[in-house]
């Protein structure tokens, strides 16, 4: 195996805990709507769970071949 130089000074990733965040709203105010590249079923089920956690209403209904999430709350 082939290593590289030894090196000092580089700081070590952030560690992170649980799974990433695949639908970000929580940037969101209420009245903005986002649209997501996947299928409906699936992001209304992930934006469900993480709303509930950040207190947001959310809604959420199929565009295109995506799906479009809107904070209402």
């Amino acid at each position: 195996m082939i290593s590289g130089p030894i090196e000092r000074g580089i700081p070590l990733p952030q560690k992170t805990r649980g799974r990433p965040v695949l639908y970000k709203i929580e940037d969101m105010g209420v009245g903005d709507s986002r649209y997501f590249a996947a299928p409906y079923a699936t992001v209304r089920s992930a934006i469900w769970a993480r709303s509930r956690k950040l207190g947001y209403s959310m809604t959420c209904a199929p565009d295109g071949d995506g799906s479009r999430v809107w904070r209402v709350k």
